[in-house]
């Protein structure tokens, strides 16, 4: 059922993925892993999250905003996945930034109010 699956599915001859020559007796299995993000696509998304933030009403000049964009920014050069939260308190919100490697997942942030806070005029 296994093979099926993997064969329909995946489109790949199971006996690739399945056997080795060295295991007559035990099967093993290849895991098929995604790939990560080019840098390209890193950029693109990194953009994409940095001008929502401004459309939000985000000055460049806010600390916050310097913030999540070095952290883009390291990531875009690096590759390496980040997650966390950054602060905007003169916003009386928060950024949960999600910045991961393979290319199965899209970077997100999602800007959300901080309960109990209020912008500061």
């Amino acid at each position: 059922m296994l093979r099926a699956f993997l064969e329909k599915e995946l489109k790949h001859d199971s006996s690739t993925l399945i056997t080795h020559p060295l295991w007559a007796k035990e099967r093993v299995l290849t895991i098929i892993m995604p790939a990560d993000k080019t840098k390209e696509d890193r950029l693109s998304e990194g953009l994409e999250l940095l001008r929502a933030l401004l459309r939000t009403g985000v000055s460049e000049e806010d600390p916050a905003y310097t913030d999540t964009k070095s952290k883009i920014s390291e990531w875009v050069n690096t590759g390496v996945s980040w997650e966390g939260r950054i602060e905007f308190p003169q916003h009386g919100r928060y950024a949960t930034v999600r910045l991961p490697k393979n290319s199965l997942n899209t970077a997100t942030l999602a800007f959300k109010v901080k309960k109990g806070s209020y912008p500061s005029a």
